[in-house]
């Protein structure tokens, strides 16, 4: 499959505490993953009433909005996949560490590479971290334990990754003789990202209402956010909701332009360009969690509400194209030889 990622983990072998780190980290973030599960993420209070947000508030006020597919998949990135990556890792480094081989372990390797790039809990604490100063002139906040706990998980996995390196798949290295090269796949989905981007920022993304309601769209929302002064959080929104998404599908358009143009020496920098493409893709989900733990937290009747609208759905498929039209990309196709295209 052309999403399939193009390298595997595999643990550092022969050097020992890179190792230890590695599953040391691992088990911590599978711990803590409990209370963060558990536990409440903050508190908000208002009116007299009070609400505590847990890590799948977000995902329950989706689902009871008519968005059970957007809450699904706010589940399986922030919640899910950090789960089963941790347990993949876990089981991985004790095999190896226990001197156990299996025919099947490359496969895990890479099932787990998959699963990491779909593992998002970083984001998630960004959007909640946003959240909190967005509404905190607004609402009496705190900060509860299961927030911390789901922060310090988050930098498990990443610690834990760290002290991983990634081999490459043997796939990934092979001769290229020009006959796989399909670059009508990514191309589809960067189209189709283009076209959900539409609907994405022309309609509203999420209704407000605290003392009167407005819909508000990705554009809107950030004009409010500089407007009250929250310069900071207004830039990391308009970065990651709108920066990144075009970035990213400008630099698809390069890659399919220079792969086709075949720039051999130029291949290194194209390279490292395909991999910041793949880095930053992930975080223009800050927009979804966003409006996701907003709507869990945010219910307070009448009185002040907030509520999922359809324009964040089609912002949601717009950031999925955009992943998969990456992972689509064979970054070999910018060190293919034109010359052997003419060789009998």
């Amino acid at each position: 499959m052309p999403c399939l990622p193009k390298a595997i983990i595999q643990s550092h072998n022969g050097h020992g505490r890179n190792f230890d780190a590695a599953l040391a980290f691992t088990l911590t973030g599978l711990v803590l993953a409990i209370p963060a599960a558990m536990l409440p993420l903050v508190t908000v209070s208002r009116f007299g009433s009070e609400r505590t947000g847990l890590l799948f508030s977000g995902v329950r006020a989706l689902w009871n909005d008519g968005m059970p597919t957007l809450g699904a998949w706010v589940f399986i990135c922030g919640s899910l996949t950090p789960v089963l990556l941790l347990t993949i890792m876990g089981g991985q480094l004790v095999f190896e560490r226990s001197g156990w081989h299996s025919p099947g372990l490359p496969m895990l390797q890479g099932i787990a590479a998959l699963v990491a790039e779909w593992t998002m809990p970083e984001v998630q604490v960004l959007a909640v971290l946003v959240a909190v100063a967005k509404i905190g002139s607004l609402v009496h906040i705190a900060i509860g334990p299961g927030l911390w706990c789901y922060a310090g998980m988050s930098l498990a996995i990443l610690l834990a990754l760290r002290n991983l390196h990634a081999r490459p798949h043997p796939a990934a290295v092979a001769p290229d003789d020009g006959g796989g090269r399909n670059f009508s796949l990514p191309a589809a989905l960067g189209l189709s990202a283009v076209v959900m981007l539409v609907p994405a920022n022309l309609l509203p993304v999420i209704r407000t209402t605290i003392g009167q309601t407005r819909d508000d769209t990705i554009y809107t929302g950030i004009v409010s956010l500089f407007d009250r002064g929250l310069w900071g959080i207004g830039l990391i929104v308009f970065a990651a909701s709108i920066l990144v998404p075009f970035l990213k599908l400008v630099g698809l358009s390069f890659l399919l332009f220079a792969a086709r143009r075949c720039p051999g020496e130029h291949a290194p920098h194209f390279l490292r360009l395909y991999a910041v493409m793949n880095f930053i893709g992930r975080w223009s989900m800050l927009d979804v969690f966003l409006v996701a733990f907003l709507s869990g937290i945010i219910q307070f009747g009448a009185f002040a509400a907030v509520l999922p609208r359809p324009g964040i759905i089609a912002f949601a498929m717009a950031v999925v194209l955009t992943m998969l039209a990456t992972r689509a990309f064979d970054p070999r196709w910018l060190e293919h030889d034109q010359a052997k295209e003419g060789a009998p």
